[in-house]
């Protein structure tokens, strides 16, 4: 996934586009596992806010599809990831072989 960004921004900039606001591209990890001695997100916030305070902010979540020679058709954003689901398995003894 990070490839694929990165490869966005060049694209961008060979491209010649130039947005109306920076564009602040944050690689980290375990984003997951907080609070952690190396989550890059609580890190950032502690340490260096300033460098990663934006107006808005996107996470690699959704999809996108481009048409045969490379022009963008659209750009999904996720809006939701998670959820919590209870599952109790069981075993049904009688329908052993």
């Amino acid at each position: 996934m990070a490839a694929a960004f990165v490869a966005h921004m060049i694209r961008m900039k060979r491209e010649g586009f130039v947005p109306n606001r920076d564009v602040i591209l944050a690689l980290t990890a375990d984003e997951e596992i907080i609070p952690s001695k190396f989550s890059g997100v609580e890190y950032l916030l502690k340490n260096h806010r300033n460098l990663i305070d934006a107006a808005l902010a996107l996470n690699e979540g959704g999809s996108g599809l481009l048409d045969n020679n490379g022009k963008y058709l659209y750009h999904g954003v996720q809006a939701g990831e998670k959820s919590i689901s209870d599952i109790s398995p069981r075993s049904d003894q009688s329908r052993r072989p």
